[in-house]
C-alpha cells in the first residue's frame, strides 16, 4: 500500500530542500506525458476538467526516478455537451485570460480580428455560461501553467503579487518565467498550451499523438 502525494506537496519539498536541480529531466517529460494522457482520455469522453493543477495530480513514487501520475478531484467537471456551465471555475492561477476577464481581452496584446469577433459574439451570451469545448480549451491552458510548474519547480506565478493584479497581469499577456536551461521542446509546449487565443491551443489528443513532442527515448516506462 502507499499513500500518494500531490505534484504540489513534491514541489514543496523540493523547494524547500533545494535539489529542484537534481530533478531527472526523463521524469519530468514522464510526468507530463502522463498528465496529457490522463487529460486526453477525459476529452475523448466529452469530460471536461475544469481544475487541473499540482494540488490535484496525485504521485506515486517508486524505487528508482519513475513516477506514476493520477489525475484526482473531479468536483466541478462536467460532462456532455454542456452549453451552460458556469463560466469562473478552478483555481485563479490555473483560469485562462478568456475566462478570467473576458472584456479585458478585447485590448489585449497580439489578437487577430477574428479571435476578437469570437470573443465579442461569446461576451454576447455570458449569461449562458461556458460551452464544453470552451471549457477543453481551458483545460489545455490549465495543463500549461501546471507544466510550467513542474519545470520551475515553484507556483508559476509571483508569490507577493495580489490576486486581482494577477488577474490584470495575465490578460495584458504575463506568462511563467521558465528556467533559462528549460528545454525547447518543453518550452514550446508550455507556450502552446498558454496561447491567447484559445482556438490557437492543440488539443490534448495532439499532444498525446505527438507524445508532448518528445522522442520516446525520452519516456521512461513504469515498473
Amino acid at each position: 500500500m502507499y499513500t500518494p502525494q500531490s505534484y504540489h506537496k513534491l514541489i514543496e519539498m523540493h523547494a524547500r530542500t533545494q535539489v529542484h536541480s537534481k530533478r531527472a529531466l526523463r521524469t519530468l517529460r514522464n510526468c507530463i506525458v502522463q498528465t496529457a494522457n490522463a487529460m486526453s482520455f477525459l476529452h475523448e469522453r466529452n469530460i471536461a476538467h475544469r481544475d487541473l493543477k499540482p494540488q490535484n495530480l496525485l504521485v506515486k513514487r517508486y524505487r528508482t526516478d519513475n513516477v506514476q501520475i493520477k489525475l484526482a478531484d473531479f468536483g466541478i467537471s462536467r460532462r456532455g455537451r454542456d452549453t451552460g456551465m458556469t463560466l469562473f471555475a478552478g483555481t485563479t492561477a490555473f483560469i485562462p485570460p478568456e475566462i478570467l476577464d473576458p472584456e479585458a481581452m478585447f485590448g489585449g496584446p497580439g489578437l487577430d480580428p477574428e479571435f476578437r469577433l469570437k470573443r465579442l459574439e461569446k461576451s454576447k451570451r455570458k449569461q449562458e455560461g461556458i460551452t464544453l469545448d470552451g471549457a477543453m480549451k481551458a483545460d489545455v491552458w490549465s495543463f500549461g501553467v501546471t507544466c510550467a510548474a513542474m519545470c520551475m519547480e515553484s507556483d508559476p506565478w509571483p508569490s507577493n503579487m495580489a490576486c486581482m493584479t494577477l488577474i490584470r497581469k495575465i490578460c495584458q499577456g504575463l506568462r511563467p518565467e521558465l528556467p533559462s536551461n528549460c528545454p525547447d521542446d518543453i518550452v514550446s509546449l508550455i507556450r502552446s498550451c498558454m496561447e491567447t487565443d484559445p482556438y490557437r491551443r492543440p488539443d490534448f489528443h495532439e499532444l498525446e499523438m505527438k507524445r508532448c513532442g518528445f522522442s520516446s527515448s525520452a519516456i521512461t516506462p513504469l515498473e
